[in-house]
């Protein structure tokens, strides 16, 4: 009875995302008279770190750009639109309340990209789900090895190349602006802990304590990577490669600061790090610890980026195309292209719940008790993330402007401020991160990354409506369609 009632849940679930993929697909033909995408362009030092994610489904945003296209596209969309010539004072005034003037603008483009995105995670992880009905194919084996090749392997290698490209790459932002990324991202991580503490405490209090550990984590650590990378595709690929490479750029030093907390800090809120009996212990001992605890292999990945693109000799041999080290380069990147599908297989499987082979009496207990979404979980994780966390970003912006840290909003500064206004809103408006899963994983915890996967998977299918919303404000706000 149990089981037929699970596997016509699993069925629903792949049928709602299979739903939401041609949603995305047939909004992107209905908007294609507005606005149209060109097929990527390999060149700018933003292409080599968009994921491989993108191939399933791709075909949507594949649409070619002619000229005359392009120009009725720029006099009909609301948010490219340009106003004539004023003052520079004035330009002043209206950046300072663009938020005020033209937050509930929209954006075609922006409602499709969002779509598409989402929908693109979703259907690949409805064909994970699948996938991991074939016995011996996505079981729990299968998806704790790619938990460890994603930690161990993928994810340092790309954050290594993405890392040390960007600061390779001649950018057009200068360092000083882009050094205000990951200080950025550390606010906002801390922001997200007092209000995750506070929301636990008080609101929601009441939730058992391994759900509120989630929340906790939701709360503090949205997706700064994956989709924000897709994203800034969908929206400057065709567009203005230039303006990618710039975005690109922004988010890169945003995961110098945000891969070392998400994988030290956000163990530590899961309570998964394993407690040793340090009494006995001498101060080597302890330091090695905390060493292992918060040197992972994806902060020694972003490490080893920073070193390689500061490094000139380092910068040559590895980046260089004729460079001594380029086959090894080469070779990571490879590498760190199977991050995203396999963080992407790790949730899949996980949501599937599929046990292993051995025999264990715990195997069927467990799946009915605790794989089951909390909508009080759910809720405040929707509240955390598209409500206060846009409203922190916000806040941060808003600050720095105050301390004189962005750059002028007039002459050569405004286009360098726009894109690290958008990137900060962004990154304030995304759903909660997907790595948690892997975590879980990595740490035995199958149950709770079941029940975390689930309960990703419903959030990322429900969050197309409001990271619509967000990202058009985000636009509207930074002004940064100006630029493109």
């Amino acid at each position: 009875m149990n089981t037929s009632l699970s596997w016509s849940r699993h069925d629903a679930f792949v049928l709602s995302v299979v739903a939401i993929t041609f949603l995305g697909s047939s909004l992107h033909d209905y908007g294609a008279d507005a606005f149209s995408f060109a097929p990527p362009s390999m060149g700018s030092v933003g292409r080599s770190m968009v994921p491989v994610l993108q191939m399933s489904a791709s075909s949507s945003l594949s649409h070619h750009v002619n000229k005359s296209n392009k120009g009725a596209w720029r006099n009909t969309s609301p948010l490219t639109r340009r106003s004539p010539t004023v003052s520079s004072k004035a330009k002043e005034t209206t950046s300072s309340s663009s938020l005020d003037s033209s937050l509930l603008a929209f954006d075609p483009a922006v409602a499709t990209a969002s779509v598409s995105a989402t929908a693109k995670l979703l259907a690949s992880i409805g064909l994970g789900s699948i996938a991991a009905r074939i016995p011996n194919v996505l079981d729990a084996g299968a998806v704790s090895a790619l938990s460890r090749l994603t930690y161990w392997v993928f994810q340092p290698a790309f954050l290594l190349c993405s890392v040390s490209k960007t600061f390779a790459g001649d950018q057009a932002l200068p360092k000083s602006v882009l050094l205000l990324m990951p200080v950025a991202g550390i606010c906002q991580c801390l922001l997200g802990a007092i209000v995750a503490k506070i929301m636990t405490s008080t609101v929601f209090s009441g939730l058992p304590e391994e759900e509120r550990k989630a929340v906790s984590v939701c709360t503090i650590f949205g997706n700064s990577g994956p989709l924000p990378l897709i994203f800034a595709d969908a929206l400057f690929g065709a567009r203005s490669p230039a303006l990618l490479g710039d975005v690109t750029a922004c988010i890169s030093f945003y995961l110098l600061a945000w891969s070392p907390l998400f994988w030290s800090f956000a163990r530590i809120v899961l309570g998964t790090i394993p407690k040793d009996n340090t009494v006995n212990k001498t101060l080597g001992q302890k330091c090695k610890g905390y060493f292992k605890t918060f040197f992972s292999p994806p902060v020694a990945g972003s490490a080893l980026g920073v070193f390689v693109g500061l490094c000139p000799p380092l910068r040559h041999a590895f980046c260089s195309p004729n460079g001594l080290l380029s086959p090894v380069f080469g070779a990571l990147s490879t590498l760190g292209s199977a991050y995203l599908p396999a963080a992407v297989l790790v949730l899949a499987g996980s949501l599937a719940g599929k046990k292993a082979p051995p025999p264990d009496g715990e195997a069927t207990t467990t799946t009915t008790s605790n794989n089951k979404i909390s909508p009080a979980s759910v809720a405040a994780i929707m509240m955390s993330r598209f409500c206060l966390a846009p409203i922190l970003s916000f806040g941060i912006v808003k600050l720095l402007d105050l301390l004189k840290l962005l750059p002028s909003a007039a002459g050569t500064g405004a286009r360098a401020r726009a894109v690290v206004m958008f990137v900060l809103l962004m990154e304030g408006c995304m759903p909660p991160a997907q790595n948690t899963v892997i975590i879980l994983q990595l740490d035995g915890l199958k149950d709770r990354a079941a029940s975390m996967a689930k309960t990703l998977a419903l959030i990322y299918s429900i969050s197309v409506v409001p990271v619509t919303i967000l990202l058009s404000a985000c636009l509207a706000a930074s002004k940064i369609m100006t630029f493109s």
